[in-house]
């Protein structure tokens, strides 16, 4: 909703919300640097003539931006973070709020900073859960034992060609914590539009990624339902986060989650996918890493 990956307008925002929801999809999960702020002001306005409880709303503080100089993990920014995102959202509460993309900060800042001012907030009624997020599996379980937390979200990590975040489950199962699986697409690798020129994965990664779509095509069906269906199909997330801003994507996908997973197509893709399998690329901090 944010024209992270095309230009969207309004109108295919608020319907791609609506058509979700009939779906029964029930989370959405945006954040202020996506389109600066302006996935959090168009859920905000669609929000305005649903019923607030039937959906749960996720945004995040700490990166605000592309660049790593775009991120603040301090208190004083994370406060007022909550607070801005609030008036976008057109809320009085964030059901979960996470800090964003932790390896792109001072992980000591985020125990010792942020995520103490964030449980100030949920004691002041601002916020319901607090979690964390990121492509580094390796930044992420530094906050496992973390008391203020209750969610992972992990990107691009448990996907066709990466299952990279199910070697992690149980570390995280054990502190008491729930794993949300964002981008099975792979930010697009998995998909059969062109993908945007900002990608960070490796040339190699984005070859294996289009044959396999070239293959599901072959096959009759696209490589989107297949990544989708199989992140669905894996124990031990509590939700599975695919991000569109197509009604008649998120309607075609919600339908596949009620079709059986097709063991002989799926073999065949982790074949293809094999020779990069969980393959990522370097994000944020080294030291991170």
């Amino acid at each position: 909703m944010g024209s992270t990956f095309r230009t969207v307008t309004d109108r295919e925002a608020r319907e791609a919300l609506a058509v979700a929801m009939e779906c029964g999809i029930d989370l959405v999960d945006v954040a202020p640097s996506y389109g600066d702020g302006l996935a959090e002001r168009r859920l905000g306005a669609a929000l305005a003539s649903v019923d607030r409880e039937a959906i749960l709303v996720a945004t995040k503080v700490g990166r605000y931006g592309p660049r790593a100089a775009d991120c603040d993990f301090g208190a004083e920014r994370a406060r007022r973070s909550v607070h801005e995102s609030l008036v976008r959202l057109g809320l009085d509460h964030i059901d979960l709020i996470q800090v964003h993309d932790v390896e792109f900060g001072d992980l000591r800042q985020i125990r010792e900073e942020t995520l103490p001012t964030l449980a100030e907030l949920r004691r002041e009624g601002r916020v319901r859960w607090i979690g964390v997020t990121g492509l580094s599996l390796h930044a992420l379980e530094q906050f496992a034992d973390a008391p203020e937390i209750d969610t992972v979200l992990s990107y691009c990590r448990l996907t066709l060609n990466d299952q990279a975040l199910e070697e992690k489950l149980q570390v995280f199962a054990a502190h008491g914590l729930a794993v949300l699986n964002a981008a099975p697409l792979g930010m697009g690798l998995l998909s059969t539009r062109p993908l945007p020129g900002w990608h960070p994965a490796p040339a190699e990664v984005k070859r294996h990624c289009r044959l396999a779509a070239e293959h599901c095509a072959r096959c009759g069906t696209s490589i989107e339902r297949l990544a989708v269906q199989f992140a669905c199909s894996r124990p031990g997330v509590a939700t599975t986060v695919v991000g569109s801003a197509s009604a008649a994507n998120v309607r075609d996908l919600a339908a596949a989650l009620d079709e059986p997973l097709d063991e002989d197509l799926l073999g065949e893709v982790l074949e293809i996918l094999e020779p990069i399998h969980n393959v990522s690329w370097p994000s944020g901090r080294a030291e991170n890493a």
